[in-house]
């Protein structure tokens, strides 16, 4: 590196080696190429939420009554009921999750 005096009390440092163009473009080329797939991946689970809350409701309340009738009125003792119970709880508990549109929470909708 060269030192450059610039009046009395400060010296400028010039690196003597750049980054070479086809690096440079390459890093760049790199970064938007991985804005393109994010962007795609985002417009791909935006469009599927619709379909997939629409499966897991009725997924959800299913696995419950199911869950109840062979689980606990039946009683089969081969039935796995606490896991058919966990499911259908977790396949409603993702209905729970707010969208990229919809706020964590509502203050303007609180009287």
């Amino acid at each position: 590196m060269d030192h450059f005096n610039i009046g009395r009390s400060r010296s400028v440092t010039v690196p003597t080696h750049r980054i070479p163009i086809a690096l440079r473009l390459l890093e760049i080329s790199l970064f938007v190429g991985w804005q393109v797939v994010r962007l795609a991946c985002c417009a791909l689970l935006v469009l599927m939420e619709p379909f997939l809350r629409a499966t897991f409701v009725p997924i959800g309340f299913l696995g419950f009554l199911v869950t109840l009738v062979f689980g606990f009125l039946i009683g089969d003792p081969r039935f796995p009921r606490w896991g058919m119970l966990a499911f259908s709880v977790g396949a409603d508990a993702l209905l729970a999750i707010p969208g990229p549109d919809e706020p964590l929470h509502d203050l303007a909708a609180q009287p």
